[in-house]
């Protein structure tokens, strides 16, 4: 908001400076982009076949639904409940600036457990918590919450990453995985924000609509359950005369809303 009122073009302007950034990271990113893995590829089939691999995939485009919806309307409903533009961003700032340690302190937690059950549980219910306080509650409690509700989404991030290199028997079922949860999941996930803005719609309140993105949380947590234990899946294509699997070691999130 700042950054339109000081151009004075409009929000097109204030939205084409974040390409700035943008190109940044792209430069920076040019030396990591030629080095090569020598990994095997993953078998697209086994994993297509692999419930745990789809439970992995549901995980993780609930929980990146739940952020998507956040980006896209948190701003219009603080604003509804009498907030300037200003503030209203403001608030999603704050929400936006505690992700990052909330991802970070989860998946370093979350990966010490025999299995992932129990923070499933408690991240996204901490989110869907935290939502309704922030959005229907007293204005005392809008910065604590715009807190919780930035560690808890944050959090839901780090539990999917986690899961993809938890549950992955190996590098090639990593890579595969990933693929397949964060290009699936992310699919999926752009649905979030239109039924949310449906449901705002058919109401014209935000009641339905909190109502709505409640029960992804609570569909996020009934779908970790079973991505949450601890099983193996494996979708590494057979090499000729190895029957070892490489470890895995590092995996990174292609969101490019919620990676940096």
């Amino acid at each position: 908001v700042p950054v339109e009122h000081a151009l004075g073009g409009g929000w097109p302007s204030a939205l084409a400076v974040w390409a700035l950034p943008a190109l940044v990271a792209a430069f920076l990113w040019i030396p990591f982009a030629r080095r090569t893995a020598s990994t095997r590829a993953p078998s697209a089939g086994r994993l297509l076949r692999d419930p745990l691999a789809w439970w992995v995939t549901g995980f993780m485009g609930l929980q990146s639904s739940l952020a998507y919806t956040l980006f896209g309307w948190l701003p219009l409903l603080l604003q509804a409940r009498g907030l300037s533009a200003l503030d209203a961003g403001l608030y999603a700032s704050l929400m936006t600036l505690v992700q990052a340690p909330g991802a970070l302190i989860t998946a370093m937690l979350a990966a010490r457990a025999r299995d992932q059950r129990a923070w499933i549980v408690a991240i996204p219910g901490l989110t869907a918590a935290a939502f309704l306080v922030l959005a229907f509650g007293p204005e005392t409690l809008r910065i604590p919450a715009a807190c919780a509700l930035g560690f808890g989404i944050g959090g839901c991030f780090g539990l999917g990453l986690t899961l993809i290199v938890l549950r992955a028997a190996d590098a090639a079922s990593a890579a595969g995985l990933s693929a397949m949860a964060q290009g699936i999941g992310y699919t999926g996930a752009c649905l979030g924000p239109l039924a949310f803005g449906l449901a705002h719609e058919a109401t014209g309140g935000w009641g339905l609509a909190g109502g709505l993105f409640v029960t992804i949380a609570l569909a996020a947590i009934l779908v970790g359950q079973a991505a949450g234990r601890d099983r193996k899946v494996s979708a590494a294509a057979p090499e000729a005369g190895s029957g070892h699997l490489q470890p895995v070691t590092t995996l990174c999130s292609s969101d490019p809303a919620r990676s940096a």
